[in-house]
């Protein structure tokens, strides 16, 4: 019924930005999904699930997850085995689909894939301990909180919406971190030194005057 007002009725959709600074995911439908899951404790229970939000995220199909966990298994770097009795843990926020991908507890595609994200920064750059990484587009916070879990990070700056920054944040205080997180908007942040800036597909989001 949602879905079908926001036809009928487009003024109902929530924007961030002017039309031409907007990103794919400031479509509007997503904003809303986002400002219920901070709102209200009953939606961030489940925001995963929430169809509007998974049109932007928490999309990552059954197939996918396994093809990420055989990656991780077939590497055997430790990041796998290093994150299932803590990080997993994480898939108890927001209410995931989960599978069972023959390791015990069934597992959500989407942290899989962080997973594997955190994999290749390891065989990318090495030993991230102590860092200050800037991570373009946060979602709700899965890689910050990967990243802080297996590599301790000293602080992860996350780049979003404002109102998809207050959904990571409330995220992240769902969890006892290693090192720190800082919630920034592009128009809130001044130029300063990174060890790494990353962005999982959300640069190339971006209207180009906003790259």
């Amino acid at each position: 019924m949602r879905r079908l007002l926001l036809k009928i009725f487009p003024g109902m959709r929530e924007f961030s930005s002017a039309e031409d600074l907007r990103s794919d995911s400031d479509n509007g439908a997503y904003n809303l999904a986002v400002r219920r899951a901070v709102a209200s404790y009953r939606h961030f229970a489940n925001f995963k699930r929430d169809k509007d939000y998974n049109k932007i995220l928490e999309h990552v199909s059954e197939q996918d997850g396994r093809e990420y966990l055989k990656i991780l298994q077939d590497r055997n770097d430790g990041i796998f085995n290093g994150a299932r009795k803590t990080l997993l843990r994480s898939d108890a926020i927001g209410n995931p689909r989960k599978y069972d991908y023959g390791t015990g507890a069934p597992l959500s595609p989407t942290t899989l894939r962080y997973l594997k994200v955190a994999s290749d920064l390891k065989i990318l750059f090495g030993d991230l301990s102590g860092t200050r990484i800037a991570e373009i587009g946060c979602g709700y916070g899965g890689q910050a909180l990967v990243c802080d879990t297996l590599f301790k990070t000293r602080e992860y700056v996350i780049f979003d919406l404002p109102d998809v920054t207050r959904l990571a944040a409330k995220y992240l205080e769902s969890f006892l971190l290693n090192g720190c997180y800082v919630p920034r908007t592009l128009n809130a942040a001044t130029p300063e030194p990174y060890d790494l800036v990353i962005s999982n597909y959300a640069f190339s989001e971006l209207p180009r005057a906003v790259q």
